[in-house]
């Protein structure tokens, strides 16, 4: 289940592939139109917290750990998937495909990706050091360095790489004091004025990330408690992970194409319309073949409707860290 599951992810979490499609294919897997685009738009931006950035005290999108990765990647509950690649996996991963691409060339994707970056748009920016505290922190970092130099023939391997893991580490985050306005410039980052922009970086990045992929390796154990053979592997991001479950047939496909929509119009000036989709009523008899049935699928279904409900409750969460973090700094 989780390789016919990795066909559709892959493509839709990963937004690549052609234009206009030619079916309602988002209905016809059990998801809803309004669900299928905020999943596109905001793993594009790969950010699903539609909140001023820099407002998150505990803030962590793009970071390495999986709670960081997940906050950045996701993918909907699909509830037909299964019924559908029954039978030509290749041709549904292809109008999902063709729909991606289309929505990303409408006046919708544009609009909401303009009311997006808006909502995200910093509204403060964190304290900053002194010119004169930074300039007296360079000058420890370049005697630490000196210092380093004499003394790792002393030093083990292990010791002498995290001395200079630490030296690295001091050099950014004084890099990152340099600037006036760190929030805003991550805002410009992951926001740009013309979100052409960043959708052909996410392009870019898939086709950097499906070219590292051993499609041979090898996995073991069975059910959620697989994992690879090479440890080396079970280290790779949540992407690279999808990408491998997809199998080698279906990225040969997408990086054919990712290659085409790259040689062209990333987001072509004229732009469609998808006005022509419309959600249909979907019984709640129907499903992916999970175990949960009738309810849980309905629950799973409105997942999109329900991220606000969660939101909050994350929210809730989060200020009381900050006030627990506020009491330790009294």
């Amino acid at each position: 289940m989780k390789r016919i599951q990795a066909t559709l992810l892959v493509v839709l979490a990963l937004s690549t592939w052609a234009f206009i499609a030619v079916r309602d294919i988002i209905n016809e897997l059990g998801i809803k139109h309004s669900n299928a685009q905020n999943y596109i738009l905001k793993n594009l931006v790969g950010n699903f917290d539609a909140t001023p950035i820099g407002s998150d005290a505990v803030e962590d999108v793009g970071g390495s750990s999986l709670d960081a990765q997940l906050k950045s990647f996701k993918v909907p509950y699909i509830r037909n998937l299964k019924s559908m690649v029954a039978g030509d996996k290749a041709a549904v991963a292809k109008d999902v495909c063709n729909y991606v691409k289309e929505y990303i060339n409408s006046h919708e994707f544009i609009e909401a990706y303009t009311e997006l970056r808006a909502k995200t748009k910093p509204v403060s920016e964190p304290p900053r050091l002194s010119l004169a505290e930074v300039q007296n922190i360079e000058k420890s970092l370049v005697q630490a360095e000196k210092a380093l130099t004499q003394a790792a023939g002393y030093m083990t391997k292990q010791q002498l790489a995290e001395a200079k893991k630490a030296i690295a580490e001091q050099k950014l985050q004084i890099q990152q004091q340099k600037d006036p306005t760190p929030n805003k410039t991550r805002w410009e980052k992951m926001y740009p004025a013309d979100p052409a922009v960043m959708v052909k970086k996410r392009l870019q990045e898939y086709l950097a990330l499906a070219a590292t992929v051993d499609f041979k390796a090898e996995i073991t154990g069975s059910g959620g408690s697989r994992t690879f053979v090479n440890p080396a592997y079970e280290a790779r991001p949540v992407k690279w992970k999808v990408i491998y479950r997809a199998g080698k047939e279906v990225n040969d496909v997408v990086t054919g194409f990712v290659k085409q929509w790259l040689a062209g119009e990333i987001i072509a000036k004229e732009k469609t319309t998808m006005t022509q989709y419309k959600d249909v009523a979907m019984s709640s008899g129907k499903g992916n073949g999970s175990a949960g049935g009738g309810k849980q699928q309905e629950r799973d279904e409105d997942s999109g409707d329900n991220e606000s409900i969660v939101a909050g409750k994350a929210k809730e969460v989060k200020n009381l860290f900050k006030k627990v973090k506020q009491k330790i700094v009294e």
